[in-house]
């Protein structure tokens, strides 16, 4: 017996599709077999989403698809402009980090618990969505022009392994442009690393780590 094969398109102007609990409604779409010797199909979807977060504000989030359906990455806009994990966390948790970690309009005295207990989530959600290796949130304690007071830093960390011995990090504050930074690791043996280290003004450092386990 041959080799069955598919071949065609669907096309659709108008719907609903769900993504991370929210209704998009459909502004295009089409999938196509444009390939007869691979089941998976070609992908183009576009939509929209009006998002209320718990602190109020409303945003409209636009998602799209593009690609063969078993290894597209979804693409997310929205307006006002979010980061993209501000986005995913506003669909998943209904506020984005900022929000939640600064304790923002909408926040109450849970809202430090609630953020620690979800940034599990958001990472492992995270990994999936951007294809990356590591996600990580952190929080810092930081001095405010008022030495009485203090306020809450949220920084992430998304991380990429190229092969098995190089790997790439790069750092930034959650809703701010600073504290940059990019760092990058080589295996040059069994648990010798060479280290290279470059911050938003420039800075740069080198080094090595020997990682010794011990029993």
């Amino acid at each position: 017996m041959a080799k069955p094969r598919i071949s065609g398109s669907v096309h659709a102007e108008e719907g609903t599709f769900s993504y991370l609990d929210n209704d998009f409604e459909i502004d295009a779409l089409s999938v196509s077999f444009i390939d007869p010797e691979r089941r998976d199909p070609y992908v183009d979807l576009s939509g929209t989403a009006e998002v209320e977060s718990r602190s109020g504000e409303s945003y409209q989030v636009t998602a799209r698809l593009n690609g063969y359906l078993s290894d597209a990455v979804p693409e997310l806009h929205s307006t006002p402009s979010l980061s993209r994990p501000d986005i995913v966390s506003l669909l998943t948790f209904g506020d984005t980090f900022g929000t939640m970690t600064s304790g923002g309009p909408g926040s109450d005295s849970s809202g430090g618990a609630f953020s620690s207990s979800a940034f599990g989530l958001a990472e492992s959600t995270l990994e999936r969505l951007l294809h990356l290796d590591r996600v990580a949130f952190d929080q810092e304690e930081l001095a405010s022009g008022d030495e009485s007071e203090t306020e809450t830093e949220t920084s992430v960390t998304l991380g990429k392994k190229f092969g098995d011995r190089l790997r790439v990090n790069y750092s930034t504050a959650v809703g701010h442009g600073r504290n940059q930074k990019v760092e990058i690791s080589f295996e040059l043996a069994k648990r010798f690393w060479l280290e290279t280290r470059t911050g938003v003004e420039g800075n740069h450092a080198i080094g090595f780590k020997l990682q010794i386990p011990f029993r």
